[in-house]
């Protein structure tokens, strides 16, 4: 990656970041998020399947922060997670294209649509999966550039 798309990356994912953190929600939620924010502090499992990733990333999380309730800081996790899912997009797109603009464009579109939005201000999964699928399909490309030792070593681990 070049050094101005680099700042570039940068600059956008503040602005994706600033966007979620102005919209997070406050506090505590119901259903699946609610669960989410809850489970953690007893490193408990969710409902089926149980989340683990998500909870001793919320976990870790909740303990390194030091400030806000446990549920704003989960909620705050979400955004900081959508917001690495879209700056992976905007990387898969620029390795694929080499296109600065559309790489912008794309990750910016994915970033502001009304469900990835929506699940990026509150503490549920889908912020987790999204950040896998894009790192998913930024290793897979990356593995069929170059199939080189490291790039299935990150294929493997994503």
């Amino acid at each position: 990656m070049k050094h101005h798309h680099l700042i570039v990356a940068v600059l956008l994912g503040g602005v994706v970041f600033g966007l979620y953190f102005t919209t997070l929600a406050p506090g505590v939620l119901g259903g699946d998020a609610g669960e989410l924010q809850f489970v953690p502090s007893l490193l408990g499992l969710t409902h089926s399947s149980g989340y683990p990733l998500q909870v001793l990333l919320d976990k870790t999380w909740v303990s390194i922060l030091p400030w806000g309730t446990i549920a704003w800081r989960t909620n705050l996790l979400s955004s900081v997670v959508a917001t690495f899912g879209t700056l992976l997009v905007f990387a898969y797109t620029l390795n694929a294209t080499e296109n600065l603009l559309l790489a912008i464009l794309a990750s910016f579109t994915l970033s502001t649509t009304q469900i990835y939005w929506s699940q990026a201000v509150l503490a549920d999964k889908y912020a987790l999966n999204g950040l896998l699928a894009a790192g998913l399909l930024l290793a897979s490309y990356r593995f069929w550039q170059k199939p080189i030792a490291w790039n299935m070593v990150c294929l493997t681990f994503m």
